[in-house]
């Protein structure tokens, strides 16, 4: 049972620092005006 929460973990953080990083390069671009 611990194993399985602390991979559901790894994986929810995965996820959310998957979307983060896509906002952020989003921003980025947008703010650069690159695209």
């Amino acid at each position: 049972m611990e194993e399985g929460r602390i991979s559901f973990q790894q994986r929810c953080k995965k996820f959310l620092i998957m979307i983060v990083s896509y906002w952020i390069i989003m921003f980025l671009l947008r703010d650069n005006k690159v695209v």
